[in-house]
């Protein structure tokens, strides 16, 4: 819910960044929408939304916000 409230307050339209209240549901919406990209060189940028698996069971089950750029 925090990385909606996120969105919300930086006025990121639904449309560029499909929303959902559960990270796994909101990791398929950006799946289908064809934004969600696997992690690369540019996992730090400053701004990306990152899906972890905490538990190890194959499902996002975490969301972060990248703050700060890595350097």
């Amino acid at each position: 819910m925090f990385v909606l409230f996120c969105l919300h307050y930086a006025e990121i339209p639904q449309e560029a960044v499909p929303w959902s209240p559960g990270t796994y549901n909101m990791m398929r919406l950006m799946q289908d929408a064809q934004i969600f990209r696997q992690p690369d060189e540019n996992l730090g940028t400053k701004g990306n939304l990152l899906f972890l698996d905490t538990d190890a069971n194959g499902n996002a089950d975490r969301m972060v916000v990248v703050c700060e750029d890595e350097g």
